[in-house]
């Protein structure tokens, strides 16, 4: 179920990934789009897109992104905030877990907290 903090916290990775809107050319890790999604991240949500029957659009994965996040930190034990979702966003799930996630991630993640935590 997507809920209200779902959907805020997509539209603001969105603003962080690409501030003036423009997608910026494929990062190095082949990242694309509004939210900077990887092939990998891109092929994975599909596949849970399409066993719900959802149309495969950028926001669609994104959202599916975010919702596999939280799925994943709720297991290990880790409240899914806007600082944990976007720091798993940001620097991948498994930094996340292990707590090697980089410094430019850390960043990223009090960035999209801030605006979070600021929105109305």
């Amino acid at each position: 179920m997507t809920t209200h903090f779902t959907l805020l916290l997509v539209a603001i990775l969105a603003s962080v990934e690409t501030p003036n809107g423009i997608p910026a050319k494929p990062g190095p890790a082949g990242d694309t789009g509004r939210w900077q999604l990887t092939p990998a991240v891109r092929h994975d949500r599909a596949v849970d897109l399409r066993r719900i029957g959802k149309p495969i659009t950028d926001e669609n994965l994104a959202i599916a992104h975010v919702v596999w996040i939280e799925h994943v930190l709720l297991k290990n034990h880790i409240t899914p905030t806007p600082y944990t979702v976007a720091l798993a966003w940001n620097a991948g799930i498994g930094a996340e877990l292990r707590g090697t996630a980089p410094a430019r991630a850390q960043d990223f993640a009090r960035r999209v907290a801030n605006l979070v935590e600021s929105s109305p």
